[in-house]
C-alpha cells in the first residue's frame, strides 16, 4: 500500500511522492509537495514548488521553510506550464512512474 501524504490544498485530490521523493524540512517533517497559488489563464491554480529543475540550494531554501525566491517561482510555474501543456497535472502523479 502506498505512503499517505495527506492531501493537497483546496481538495485537489492526494499528495504523492513528489518530484524529489519525499524530504525532511528543518523540522523533522515529511515533505513530497510544497504548493504555490499562481495564476494560469485567468485562473488561480495550485502547482507545486518543488519541481526537477531547483538546484540542491533552492531546495534546501525551501525546506528551511523560507519563502520561495522569484527564481524558485519561475521554475514552478514553467513546470507546470509544460504539464499542463501536455495535458498533465504539474503535480507528479502514481502514473508519472509507469
Amino acid at each position: 500500500m502506498a505512503e499517505d501524504y495527506g492531501m493537497r490544498h483546496g481538495g485537489a485530490g492526494k499528495k504523492y511522492t513528489g518530484w524529489k521523493g519525499p524530504l525532511t524540512d528543518v523540522e523533522g517533517n515529511t515533505v513530497t509537495e510544497l504548493s504555490i497559488g499562481v495564476n494560469i489563464d485567468g485562473k488561480e491554480t495550485e502547482i507545486p514548488l518543488i519541481v526537477p529543475t531547483l538546484s540542491e540550494y533552492e531546495t534546501k531554501h525551501l525546506l528551511s521553510k523560507k519563502e520561495p525566491t522569484d527564481s524558485i517561482v519561475q521554475k514552478a510555474y514553467d513546470h507546470a506550464i509544460t504539464r499542463m501543456k501536455l495535458g498533465k497535472s504539474p503535480f507528479k502523479e502514481p502514473e508519472d512512474d509507469k
